[in-house]
């Protein structure tokens, strides 16, 4: 039997694919790289997610998985140094979560729920065919969406309650409900 290095013969673990149950980077390593790439999320709201993590998750669930940001129009000049680009995968795609949606200026627009991220956001930005762009679904938006950033968590039922807490302390402009109640009153 060849030795791979570890007791018994059992190969670790592969770099860059943590066990389910690991703990995740912390949050401030997510705004470090951020700030590296010069695409600057407000580091309050990593801050908030953060603080939802430590104040009302059990201490043995690992810290929510943050996506650098997702560039819908990587033509545009703010695109140039998203990491992820349209048409890639979106990050978290098959794991149930919150996305943040994010103007030009980086300026957060509208918090969402999802129990497969990559399915709702396929809701909202859609191939075009013509162009192989993205093409925005719903017209309804006052300021055009530029970004995209996932926050993937190990339960499905903990995105309601992540999403209405971000929602009560951010006071996204394009969200509807909750906007204008405290955490308190949800």
């Amino acid at each position: 039997m060849q030795s791979t290095g570890a007791p018994n013969g059992v190969a670790p673990l592969a770099v860059g694919f943590p066990s389910r149950f690991a703990r995740r980077r912390p949050v401030i390593a997510v705004v470090g790289r951020l700030r590296e790439r010069r695409m600057n999320v407000n580091p309050s709201i990593l801050e908030k997610i953060q603080t939802y993590h430590d104040k009302y998750r059990h201490p043995r669930l690992a810290r929510p998985a943050i996506s650098e940001p997702y560039a819908l129009f990587p033509e545009d000049l703010a695109s140039a140094h998203a990491r992820y680009k349209w048409p890639d995968t979106w990050p978290h795609n098959e794991s149930p979560g919150v996305y943040l949606i994010f103007g030009a200026d980086m300026k957060l627009l509208y918090v969402g729920k999802a129990t497969r991220i990559g399915s709702r956001l396929g809701a909202y930005f859609q191939y075009e065919k013509d162009t192989r762009g993205c093409r925005i679904a719903h017209a309804t938006w006052k300021t055009r969406p530029m970004f995209v950033v996932t926050v993937a968590l190990e339960k499905a039922f903990e995105a309601n309650a992540l999403e209405a807490y971000l929602i009560a302390e951010l006071q996204p402009p394009e969200n509807i409900q909750g906007v204008g109640k405290t955490i308190d009153q949800l």
